[in-house]
């Protein structure tokens, strides 16, 4: 029938899409106003741990609160199972923003988020080592371990923003326009 998706989406678009569109409508304003500001109130408050491991965990805390006002506001991205198609439904997805763009944003924030927890979890891990164990780093060591990392990460952003494409078949892909605001996009190696 005209109305059939091609690749068998309407399960999706039908039921899953909306459902995890008011999930994340929920779910941010609960995160950033009431589960963050209490972890922050605990890590500056009441914990006691060395002055650059609970500057990088604060960090994150914030990094993170960022992330879900974008991924569950403004960019709620949903990945349209077993194909490499997303469906986007928040404030930003419609056709004045490039979804390059968004996608691009998503994953800038998803790598900035690591960041900080990766520095957390290395510091911690030099700490519990011996004086005399040979994997212990020195400063300069660990900061340039930190940096490749960051490159790392830095080059998936790279990668998103070159590589991700609007899909020439999306009108056939996901036809859904009167029931949700919606783009769909997939990535494509040129």
């Amino acid at each position: 029938s005209p109305s059939a998706l091609e690749f068998g989406l309407e399960w999706d678009r039908d039921q899953l899409l909306h459902l995890a569109s008011l999930i994340r409508r929920v779910f941010w304003p609960l995160s950033v106003f009431f589960i963050l500001p209490t972890v922050l109130f605990v890590l500056i408050r009441r914990t006691h741990m060395d002055r650059d491991c609970k500057a990088a965990f604060v960090a994150h805390n914030v990094i993170l609160g960022c992330f879900d006002v974008y991924n569950c506001l403004f960019y709620q991205l949903y990945t349209l199972l077993p194909y490499p198609v997303f469906a986007c439904t928040g404030i930003l997805c419609n056709e004045r923003h490039s979804p390059r763009t968004l996608f691009t944003v998503l994953s800038f924030w998803t790598t900035v988020m690591c960041v900080p927890y990766m520095f957390v979890m290395m510091r911690m891990h030099q700490k519990m080592l011996n004086a005399d164990s040979p994997l212990k780093l020195s400063y300069r060591s660990q900061a340039l371990l930190m940096l490749g990392f960051t490159v790392v990460l830095a080059s998936n952003v790279y990668g998103f923003g070159a590589w991700s494409v609007e899909s020439a078949e999306k009108d056939n892909i996901l036809q859904f326009r009167s029931k949700h605001r919606s783009r769909t996009y997939q990535i494509q190696l040129r």
